[in-house]
């Protein structure tokens, strides 16, 4: 976690990281969170987002995947595949017209890209 300010305050609230305070803000202008019970993070890792969600409704059904691993959170179901699998995966493609929100701060993985 980058430890400017909103690292410090994510870290003191353990939030997982400080892009929660973006979510949270979007959430509080638009009321996004209003009856939800499915939502789908899509490029989960580290998990802040879907923490957040949990954190502000409890009995929310959360599906989060990514291609990177993630820390375990009490109440979300973690999916470890890549984006264009998500079809594959019953939990997701079963209620998947029944998400009330889809959330995503995904971001391309460069990791063993090489760059010219």
């Amino acid at each position: 976690m980058h430890l400017d300010n909103w690292g410090l305050k994510a870290k003191k609230l353990g939030y997982r990281s400080r892009a929660v305070f973006k979510l949270e803000e979007i959430i509080d202008k638009t009321k996004a969170l209003r009856g939800c019970k499915n939502v789908l993070d899509i490029g989960s890792t580290p998990g802040g987002w879907s923490q957040l969600v949990k954190h502000k409704l409890n009995q929310v059904n959360i599906h989060a995947l990514d291609i990177l691993d993630m820390e375990p959170i009490d109440g979300v179901n973690f999916h470890k595949i890549r984006v264009e699998d998500i079809d594959s995966v019953h939990e997701i493609f079963e209620p998947k017209n029944k998400f009330d929100l889809v959330i995503s701060d995904l971001a391309p993985n460069l990791t063993g890209i090489s760059v010219y």
